[in-house]
């Protein structure tokens, strides 16, 4: 008799218990406050879209005076690597270090520790392979900001700390994870960058790494490749934990793929979202929110 009953109410027994179970798991990850970005993030992305119809080839050099943001140490080699390799000897490159990367990956010798003195070497060898990767690049360090990872919210004397180090090179080239990659931290140094450096008169390359843009420019990286892979390889304390390297070539071989640089789509390439700056930075301030004024802290998730 329950059994018709059932059938008559289109109720299922096992599925209820099926959702009691299953759906639990989700609760404190799925917030309902994350949702409170999505409008402003789909109005961001649409108009990353509007302006990648016509994907553009680049050729090197495409600016003299290159510099990199990299949120954390290795972000420069994974995202941007083969664009750094083609310009070496064409141009000079810089590079800016904003957080220390004490929450990612661990010490080569020995497992993660959640300690202070861990921490603070992991710190030390992750700034050794940083230096390691400039001198493969022949790449000048600018500086530090040493911010902590995962735990600062974008302020004005964060973007003011970053613009003295930006006047330092006077670049006609930025670089750095594009807004909407799927890392926090690589948010944030867009908002510092935004809220700092708005009136540079440069170009942006936002490049990709955690998800991938809607690209309107892309750099045929064929012929480094493997010297890109052998300097994300640096990254002992990093690659130990996740296999960025097989990432980056499989990355390159679909870009390849799907914007053609070669008659038989092989190769490698790497793409891009490429603006001029000021166009950049009014994006990057829709999505997040005015110098200082910080929108909804759930869109740096």
């Amino acid at each position: 008799m329950i059994r018709d009953l059932a059938r008559l109410l289109r109720f299922r027994p096992r599925a209820l218990i099926d959702s009691v179970l299953s759906y639990p798991r989700y609760f404190g990850t799925i917030k309902p406050e994350l949702m409170n970005s999505a409008p402003a993030e789909f109005e961001a992305r649409l108009r990353c879209l509007r302006s990648s119809w016509w994907p553009k080839t680049l050729e090197c050099p495409v600016g003299h005076r290159i510099l990199v943001l990299a949120p954390h140490p290795d972000d420069e080699a994974i995202g941007s690597g083969g664009f750094l390799l083609r310009h070496r000897g064409l141009a000079e490159i810089f590079l800016i270090n904003l957080f220390n990367g004490e929450g990612g990956g661990r010490l080569p010798s020995e497992p993660w520790r959640d300690d202070p003195a861990y921490k603070k070497e992991l710190v030390t060898e992750r700034k050794r392979e940083f230096q390691e990767s400039a001198a493969r690049l022949n790449a000048t360090i600018v500086g530090y900001l040493d911010l902590p990872d995962g735990q600062r919210l974008p302020s004005i004397e964060d973007a003011r700390r970053l613009r003295a180090l930006v006047d330092i090179v006077r670049p006609d080239v930025i670089l750095l994870p594009w807004l909407l990659d799927r890392q926090r931290d690589h948010r944030v140094t867009n908002v510092l960058y935004a809220w700092g450096c708005h009136d540079l008169e440069c170009a942006v390359i936002g490049f990709e790494i955690w998800d991938l843009l809607h690209p309107n420019a892309m750099l045929d990286i064929s012929p480094c490749l493997a010297e890109k892979l052998d300097l994300i390889r640096v990254y002992r304390s990093q690659t130990t934990t996740i296999d960025y390297v097989s990432m980056a070539e499989a990355l390159a071989r679909v870009r390849a793929f799907t914007h053609s640089v070669r008659p038989d789509r092989g190769g490698a390439v790497e793409a891009f979202l490429a603006l001029p700056n000021r166009e950049y930075c009014d994006l990057v301030q829709a999505m997040f929110g005015p110098p200082g004024a910080l929108g909804d802290p759930a869109s740096l998730f």
